[in-house]
């Protein structure tokens, strides 16, 4: 029959157990991503700010606006901006099939793309913040790039492109 353990034994083993690992990483959650193809290019935004993907809706044209702007349209009830992101990139512009409904803070806007591509989850240490060998636009338009398939894939900075939308709105024509 064997002894029971004494309880400061049990103690030291359950602090023991209970301790973090030194070797465990901590780890950041992966990033998830939804990417959007504009001509030959890929893009992509987060998927936490995609609120919905909608049929892109009859838009109402605002003259002496961007072309980036495309107008504004209703939707559930409120009028919302509808930027053609291929456009604010520096494509041509391009009828949407459909929009993405994202939220960035509290507004919320349309953005039109070419199609629509996967979900594409990565470690957000992936994502490196120099983006110059990929594009000719100024680097504040995108938070990175991170390749994918040998492909690399242009994230999008929705905080700059916020920035576009309500200094269009009100009168600051920025591109």
């Amino acid at each position: 029959m064997t002894q029971p353990l004494p309880e400061t034994l049990l103690r030291q083993r359950a602090q023991t157990l209970a301790a973090p690992r030194l070797d465990d990483k901590t780890t950041e959650a992966p990033l998830t991503l939804m990417t959007l193809h504009v001509d030959e290019e890929t893009y992509a935004v987060p998927a936490e700010q995609v609120i919905e993907v909608v049929t892109a809706p009859q838009t109402t044209h605002l003259p002496g606006q961007p072309d980036a702007l495309r107008g504004v349209f209703n939707y559930r009830g409120r009028l919302l901006a509808h930027v053609d992101l291929g456009c604010w990139l520096g494509h041509p512009p391009a009828e949407p099939d459909h929009l993405l409904i994202l939220q960035v803070d509290s507004d919320l806007f349309g953005l039109s793309t070419g199609v629509l591509g996967d979900t594409l989850s990565c470690d957000p240490a992936a994502l490196d913040p120099r983006v110059d060998p990929y594009t000719t636009l100024e680097t504040g338009r995108f938070t990175g790039v991170l390749m994918d398939e040998g492909r690399p894939v242009l994230v999008v900075n929705l905080n700059t492109l916020t920035e576009h939308i309500k200094a269009s709105l009100s009168g600051g024509h920025s591109q």
